[in-house]
């Protein structure tokens, strides 16, 4: 599924970084060595959470961007919880199409 929504994505004209866990995602944003738009993450990664993620990320870019996707209804909750500490925190529930996922994308990308 990550390989096929980047590819989808970079066709849409993103740069995309691509990590397989939290962990490696925090490698790959140091190794990158500029501020990225937007975090897109599961919820539920091997090795540590998206919110844990998100949490490390905004260390280092505190206005950073993050779109959430799950599959478990009550993710949500978890990240309304979330979203009241920060700005530009969006939730889109799976399963969801490439339309809804691209225009999600727009609208926090655009969120102050």
């Amino acid at each position: 599924m990550r390989t096929l929504l980047v590819n989808v994505l970079r066709r849409a004209g993103y740069t995309i970084l691509e990590a397989r866990n939290g962990q490696e995602a925090l490698d790959v944003y140091r190794n990158y060595g500029r501020p990225i738009d937007l975090l897109v993450t599961d919820i539920v990664l091997p090795v540590m959470s998206g919110p844990e993620l998100a949490e490390q990320l905004a260390r280092c870019q505190p206005n950073l961007k993050v779109l959430y996707v799950s599959g478990y209804a009550e993710g949500q909750d978890r990240i309304l919880i979330h979203r009241g500490s920060h700005t530009g925190v969006a939730f889109l529930e799976k399963p969801f199409t490439i339309a809804a996922l691209t225009q999600k994308i727009r609208e926090t990308l655009e969120s102050r």
